[in-house]
């Protein structure tokens, strides 16, 4: 089976934060870069493998260079992926030019070894700063929802972001905290010896 290259982010403005979206296939992770550029700019589908490579999106309404890229989807719970999906090692030795990791986990799957994996090597091996995103809450009621995300938090170590990237609920607060981590970012740099 022919492995998918994940490319690296191309040059651009050396001020602009750069979030890469990454998870299992399937997690929703192109629903939620369109919910985040507020318009539809790249593919969706419920079959595996749908995003085939990186690609990168400006906001435009933001006051600061700000860049998402859709990335293809990791393998699954038993390590299988599709013929486009990669592992994680092969995404994280390309993440260092990167700020923020957004891991999008699908809220109504177990969190098994193989993500549980595949987040450590984003976090933790490729040195990237990574806020954890359970997607697709409204397919769950309140009740199984709580208990869901409670189950993810001590599995994970991290607190998740419920969203539902389809319907928009949660994606406000989503922003605000990348907001909140693009902020802190910027003042590190320009504490930093020899920021312009």
């Amino acid at each position: 089976m022919k492995e998918t290259s994940v490319k690296e982010v191309p040059e651009l403005d050396s001020r602009a934060f750069r979030i890469a979206v990454l998870g299992p296939e399937n997690a929703g992770k192109s629903t939620l870069v369109n919910a985040l550029m507020g318009r539809e700019v790249t593919e969706v589908s419920e079959v595996p493998g749908t995003t085939k490579t990186v690609s990168g999106y400006r906001w435009t309404s933001r006051e600061f260079p700000l860049y998402v890229f859709d990335t293809v989807g990791l393998a699954d719970e038993r390590g299988k992926r599709s013929k486009r999906g990669v592992r994680a090692e092969d995404v994280a030795e390309k993440l260092g030019r990167y700020d923020l990791a957004l891991f999008v986990v699908d809220v109504t799957r177990h969190v098994g070894p193989e993500t549980l994996r595949a987040l450590h090597v984003i976090k933790y091996a490729a040195d990237l700063e990574t806020l954890l995103v359970a997607n697709k809450i409204d397919l769950l009621d309140r009740g199984e929802l709580e208990e869901r995300l409670e189950r993810i938090r001590e599995r994970t170590g991290h607190r998740p972001i419920p969203v539902s990237a389809l319907t928009g609920e949660g994606i406000g607060r989503l922003l605000r905290e990348i907001e909140r981590r693009v902020r802190e970012k910027r003042r590190t740099l320009r504490a930093a010896p020899g920021y312009r």
